[in-house]
């Protein structure tokens, strides 16, 4: 009997303990939100429909349970061991409510991470890509620190261009604070999970506080998917103050780069604008690109350029403005080079050995341009002596503007110092988009970070001479989409044709189709020349550009106002007519110049039709034939020779 009785006692406790570590089920309301504290989970509702659900807290113990702390109003407040945790719900708006997570890491160990599922909504937004998928729940991308690169260096790098932004079709836009250091992964391993992970451990993440890790990020919702869009770049982000350069927009842009690469001479040059000109083309500049300079960083090589004030002005005689290609870098070699570091005016790093010190740090550009330092741009004083260089070669050779390369923060060495410490590593990347953006209206970058007020044109990054999704023609469409949601609508696309490097050149077929696109973009940009190929190829660019100039120039200046006025794009989602229509949600090969064109063009190869979707809603006259057709529908196998492009008015609503 007495072993019974031990028996049941010891089945008590281990019942009492069970009941004793058992996850406390703790699920709290915040307005729509809900949170679960056993299992973390967090979801938003909407009209009764859930918009959005994650696990937050990734890697916490389940014992103990969390403890509810005291907070403030609209607040839940939640204590682990290892980290605390306050969700807060924003003041409603008649149209949207917000809601912003907080954790802090409250040990040197753990690394706040918070996994959102992206299914069964589709989502934009982000960064520019190698692989430019859309929607962008088609990635595969691992967690890396969230910081601007040269992705044509590494395909693992997020790209130039970029945000802490993302935006659902649910209407959910979610944005992380500039003080987190990010880490982000998007499907990794096709895990259906956009997660975010603050941690400065084992990144280029500088802690300047000596704090631990913190994960912010706000979470708002709207009625749908266009209107979450506007609330969250109104809210967070901005607009542009003003228009770039009309001549921009209207004419193309003749570049030296694809076609003679780095064997450019003033002759040359002199040269290639005789040829626009004898062939008919009209121009709204003539861009000289890299290779001008003996070292980065200095004055023309005056054995390949003896006179470039010559040059120069004869280029204006002839009817061209011209630009020069610049960047922040200065061999270590140059003139600049040896200036700049007198004056501290370059980004320096920690040297190692027996004594540490600061020297000019030490970057491994372009191959094969060898080793540079950069000019430091949180240094006033040094963004000042960098203009003050390039005003010198405006004054001394009559240079009308500037097309500013690089600027992606992946050049800052990891062991960087600079003048003023930055929390963000990526506001390097802004300063130098702002210091690009003080010479004009004409400028072109390719890197940008919370620069939606600067009103300049943003520039893919270098694209690849063939069809696919890797750096291809497939990328051109989803990358303007994607500058689009970024709040980025003065969008230059690559050259047409791609950059035809290691001297692989579009075939025929691809310069056309690439040709039929960018017609419809802002600017269009020429590099590979059109009489390399035939006079049927010549008489087809003349024919594009002159339905750019006619056609679309007056629809992109008409929408650049309304960029101005709203802050909604000019290049548009199909979406953004039919918010809620699943095609429109996922359709990459299609888009939208404001809320009057749709675009459909060919970009397979060898293809010669394809399926055109027009969104619900309207009704829309096929600008080749004139036939008008009811929106919501799907026109099976339309007919595209490679000469033409398939474009649509809309028309009144059905």
């Amino acid at each position: 009997m007495a072993g019974i009785g031990v028996i049941a006692a010891i089945t008590i406790i281990a019942s009492l303990l069970a009941v004793y570590l058992a996850p406390k089920s703790t699920k709290v309301e915040i307005n729509n939100a809900k949170f679960s504290t056993d299992d973390r989970a967090f979801s938003l509702e909407h009209e009764g429909k859930v918009t959005i659900r994650g696990k937050l807290g990734l890697g916490l113990p389940r014992h103990p349970p969390p403890k509810k702390l005291r907070c403030g109003t609209g607040e839940q407040c939640y204590k682990w061991s290892m980290a605390t945790v306050v969700i807060k719900a924003e003041d409603m708006e008649p149209a949207s409510e917000c809601y912003t997570v907080s954790w802090e890491a409250l040990d040197d160990i753990y690394k706040p991470t918070d996994c959102l599922d992206l299914a069964p909504a589709h989502w934009y937004g982000g960064a520019e890509m190698y692989y430019q998928g859309w929607p962008i729940e088609t990635w595969n991308k691992s967690m890396t620190f969230y910081l601007s690169g040269d992705m044509y260096q590494s395909k693992e790098e997020w790209g130039s261009v970029m945000e802490r932004y993302w935006l659902n079709s649910e209407g959910v836009g979610v944005t992380v604070a500039e003080t987190v250091p990010l880490h982000v992964s998007v499907n990794h391993m096709n895990n259906g999970k956009l997660c975010f992970k603050a941690a400065y451990k084992d990144s280029p993440y500088q802690n300047v506080n000596n704090v631990r890790p913190k994960l912010e990020y706000t979470i708002c919702q709207a009625r749908d998917v266009k209107a979450a869009q506007q609330f969250m770049m109104n809210r967070f982000y901005g607009k542009p103050r003003g228009k770039p350069d009309e001549r921009m927009i209207h004419s193309p842009i003749w570049s030296t780069w694809a076609q003679f690469q780095r064997n450019i001479t003033q002759d040359i040059i002199l040269q290639f604008a005789d040829d626009i000109k004898s062939y008919g083309f009209s121009n709204s500049q003539l861009e000289i690109d890299d290779d001008w300079s003996i070292y980065y960083g200095d004055d023309f090589d005056n054995l390949r350029f003896p006179n470039p004030r010559q040059m120069v002005d004869e280029l204006k005689n002839k009817g061209f403005r011209v630009t020069l290609w610049i960047h922040p870098f200065a061999n270590f070699d140059s003139d600049m080079f040896r200036e700049g570091s007198e004056m501290s005016y370059l980004v320096d790093m920690v040297s190692g050995g027996c004594c540490t010190a600061t020297v000019p740090a030490i970057i491994r550009w372009w191959v094969p341009n060898g080793i540079a330092s950069i000019v430091d741009m949180t240094n006033p004083a040094a963004a000042a002596w960098f203009k003050e260089r390039l005003r010198k070669m405006q004054r001394d050779y009559g240079i009308d503007s500037f097309k500013f390369d690089a600027g992606e923060v992946n050049y800052l060495p990891s062991n960087f110092e600079v003048s003023r410490p930055l929390d963000n590593n990526n506001e390097y990347t802004t300063l130098y988009a702002e210091f690009a953006a003080e010479f004009g209206p004409m400028i072109e970058v390719r890197a940008a970070y919370r620069n939606q007020e600067i009103p300049v044109f943003v520039r893919m990054m270098d694209k690849d001479s063939h069809w696919g999704y890797d750096k291809g023609l497939k990328t051109l469409i989803p990358t303007a989409l994607t500058f689009s949601i970024l709040g980025y609508p003065y969008i230059l696309p690559d050259m047409i044709g791609g950059n035809g490097y290691d001297g692989i050149y579009p075939d025929r077929e691809l310069f056309i189709r690439w040709l039929e696109v960018t017609a419809f973009l802002p600017c269009m940009q020429f590099s590979i020349v059109p009489w390399k190929y035939d006079q049927e190829v010549i008489d087809l660019t003349l024919r594009y550009i002159e339905l750019h100039e006619t056609t679309v120039t007056p629809l992109i200046l008409r929408y650049a106002d309304e960029a101005v006025a709203t802050g909604d794009p000019i290049i548009r989602p199909l979406w953004w007519i039919a918010p809620r229509d699943e095609m429109s949600l996922t359709i990459d090969s299609e888009f939208l110049i404001g809320d009057e064109m749709l675009v459909a063009p060919i970009l397979d190869q060898g293809a010669t039709s394809r399926h055109v979707y027009l969104p619900p809603g309207y009704r829309w006259r096929d600008e080749k034939t004139n036939e008008i057709h009811d929106g919501g529908q799907t026109l099976q196998d339309y007919q595209i020779p490679l000469t033409e492009i398939a474009y649509f008015t809309r028309q009144d609503a059905t």
